[in-house]
């Protein structure tokens, strides 16, 4: 599985989980009635909440997904890692920006990934093939 695979099967995981919007006055009133029945409820990200069941399961599909890609650097899997770290370069119009922080959260790292220095080698060469399709 490469990569683009791998984020479209992430976001088909994500997309069957139930999640609510307060943006609407039916979605507050549930979130309302869940917090009133002592249950548990997360705020995903902007105004996006969980049920406990769907909160652990994001975290369980986030996780599998983060791990996957830690085990292809562990591999030193040079395609797949590569071809990751370029599709979020231009995911992230990375060319412009040159904000590896964006890259790297997307990818679950930080920084402290550079101290790989064979994760270091296959970022560079990403960086390379894209500002060379980019014609940067």
């Amino acid at each position: 599985m490469n990569y683009k695979e791998l984020k479209e099967d992430y976001q088909k995981k994500v997309d069957s989980l139930h999640f609510m919007v307060a943006l609407s006055k039916k979605w507050v009133e549930e979130l309302f009635k869940l917090k009133q029945n002592h249950q548990k409820v997360y705020n995903i990200w902007g105004g996006c909440y969980a049920d406990e069941e769907n909160y652990q399961k994001l975290n369980q599909f986030t996780q599998d997904f983060e791990n996957y890609i830690k085990n292809k650097i562990k591999e030193q899997d040079e395609e797949f890692v590569k071809g990751a770290v370029y599709y979020e370069m231009s995911n992230y119009e990375y060319p412009y920006s040159r904000d590896a922080e964006e890259v790297l959260n997307a990818l679950g790292f930080d920084e402290k990934i550079f101290e790989d220095k064979w994760f270091t080698e296959v970022w560079t060469k990403a960086e390379k093939q894209l500002l060379s399709d980019y014609d940067w």
